[in-house]
This record gives structure tokens, sequence and C-alpha cells, in this order.
């Protein structure tokens, strides 16, 4: 259902998937300023990871910051705040440094966006290690607590092997194009309906609608700077013929930042976050992503990309989790877009 050169580019960006919770050293995140209950979830989930991994070690966190039943889509783990007690061991083992890039916050979802490291002996005391790259994701309750928790890691790779000469995680346009964005630019939807004119669509002109030709930065290893690179990829393959191939299932937008959490139904299937900053013309000028396999069997029973708590836990006074049949209140489908977790056919059209 996919051509080969697409496959190929996919494959790529692939590597193999790792436990994905290590040690916090330092806490280098942007607060989030949009979140639906009042808290600072960006620093509560910094906190969380903090707690977990670094020394000494604060598993009380566990208890303050998690909600049972917990769920993970984490493919090496399972549900509930006990099974995550229980898994430290292993993990404590092979991770145990994490540096925090960047957070974003809308509604009650929380993306962490970190570089990883394997256990200290092997990598962290190696010069010019690249680490790994992972999102963490987070939804909340409007008591601050998290309930769910999504992952997808990449291994690194460094500046000098990168087709761009960029290392997976620095902010290059940060310093270049500080401004904020307009109140008017809805990044959020402009980064969704980009993805698909691209890679769905294979609309290559869309990059001249969204992107910033002159200053774009692209941090994909395998991908050299600017915009031809992805106009001479697209020229080279055909419109899949079964339909869309990326499925956004989430997004959030925040300050200059939109993160969005795709699923790729080609083979290997993938969960991928692609990551984009815009400037304060609107355009996108920046570019980052992680990628993992989709496994066939998880721990937990739960796929990469479903939200449990959203359906039975959706957190808004004008739905219980079990509505009564009613003409006149909302429907928990329509009014839960408020809260982020997002029906994205309503923004793509002939989908």
């Amino acid at each position: 259902g996919i051509n080969a050169e697409y496959g190929g580019y996919l494959k790529m960006r692939l590597t193999f998937g790792l436990l994905l919770f290590v040690t916090l050293s330092s806490a280098a995140y942007l607060p989030g300023q949009s979140a639906a209950n009042g808290c600072n979830q960006s620093n509560i989930a910094s906190q969380f990871l903090s707690g977990l991994f670094s020394v000494p070690k604060d598993l009380t966190v566990i208890d303050r910051f998690l909600v049972d039943p917990a769920y993970s889509h984490n493919p090496q783990l399972r549900n509930g705040a006990n099974n995550l007690k229980a898994a430290l061991g292993v993990l404590q083992a092979n991770f145990n440094y994490i540096e925090i890039q960047r957070t974003a916050t809308q509604g009650y979802f929380t993306f962490v966006f970190s570089k990883y490291f394997l256990n200290f002996t092997t990598y962290s005391a190696l010069p010019g290690e690249p680490g790994v790259s992972v999102v963490d994701m987070f939804r909340f309750t409007p008591d601050c607590k998290i309930i769910e928790h999504w992952n997808v890691n990449q291994r690194a790779v460094s500046a000098n092997q990168s087709a761009n000469g960029n290392d997976m995680f620095s902010c290059v346009t940060c310093n270049t194009h500080p401004g904020p964005v307009p109140s008017t630019c809805d990044t959020l939807t402009n980064s969704i309906v980009l993805l698909d004119q691209l890679f769905n669509d294979l609309n290559a002109t869309s990059l001249d609608v969204y992107v910033n030709s002159q200053t774009y930065i692209q941090h994909n290893p395998a991908v050299a700077n600017g915009v031809a690179p992805l106009r001479a990829f697209l020229s080279f393959i055909q419109r899949p013929p079964l339909g869309p191939i990326v499925r956004t299932v989430r997004g959030v937008a925040d300050g200059n930042f939109v993160y969005l959490f795709n699923h790729y139904v080609g083979s290997p299937a993938s969960a991928i976050v692609d990551i984009y900053r815009f400037d304060s013309n609107c355009s996108i000028v920046e570019h980052w992503d992680v990628i993992s396999t989709v496994p066939v069997y998880t721990a937990s029973g739960n796929d990469m990309f479903s939200c449990i708590s959203c359906e039975k836990n959706p957190y808004l006074s004008s739905c219980s989790p079990t509505p009564a049949p009613s003409t006149s209140a909302p429907s928990c489908q329509n009014t839960k877009q408020n809260e982020i977790n997002i029906n994205f056919a309503g923004i793509l059209s002939g989908r």
C-alpha cells in the first residue's frame, strides 16, 4: 500500500524501541500556559520524572502525582502505579540521566521533549554521545494528577552524522527568530493541514503556504535544511492508493511550538511526534521529529495511540462518563474538543 521510496524514507527515520524513563538532572523546560486545570503541568511532569530517576530518588512522586488506573501506552509497561513501582528496578538499571529540552501544555495534555541517556557507565561518560530522543506525553486530571502516559523514542544521531549538520535537540530559531506568534495565527491547525497535505496528498505547494523557505531548519537526521529536500522527496513518490497513511491523533500548541502525535499506518507502522516552531509571521521555521515502531503486543494490552481516560473520564461539566440521551445538551464527543483530544477529521476537509 505504500511505494518503496516512501517506505525507505521512513525506515531511515526509525530506530529500535527503548524503555523511556530515566534520570532527570536538570529541567530547562518552558512552562505551559494553557492547562485546563490551572496547574503547571509541565512542572509536575518534570518533577515526576525527576523523582523516579534522580539521585537521590524520590519515589513518593508515584503516589503524589499518579492516579490509578494510570493507563500506560509504553509497550513495556502495564497499567497502574504498583506496576510502575515493580518495573523501576529494570528501568533504573538501564537509564540514569535526562536533559529536558522543552515542554508544551494545552488542555489536560503535556508533551515533554527530552534527551535521554543509557546506562551512565556505557554512554554518558563518552564525549559526544548523542543519547536517545524521547517525547513523553501525559494526560492530567482536574486535580493535577497524571492519569495516562504515552511515549515515542528514537536513538539520536550526532550533528556530524546528520544530513543537515544539526543535532536532534537544539533550537536554532529560538535565538534567530525569537518573536512571539501573532494571536491570529492558528499554529495547531496549520501544522495539521501541512502534514496532511504533504504526506497524504503529496502536495508540495503547501510548503509555500506554511513554511519559511528562507529559514527552515531541519532536525530529522535524514533530511537537509530548507524546503527543497522535502519538495524533491515528494516528487519521487506516488499518491498513496489506500487513503491517508499519516493520521494525527493528538496535538498541543503552546507559544511558538506545536507538537503532533501521529500514526503512520504503512509498513512498518510507526508512532511519530512532529514538532514545529513558528515565527512572528506565522510561518514554520524549524522542525523536529521522534519515531518509534509500533509493536504487535504491549504489556498493558493498550495500543500506542488511543486515549482511554478521555472516554472514561472526560472531565467536562457538560458530560458525564455515561451521558444520558439528550437532543439539547452538547455531546461529549463535540465538547471534548475543548480539551484538545481533537477529532482531526473536522480540520482536514475531504478525509
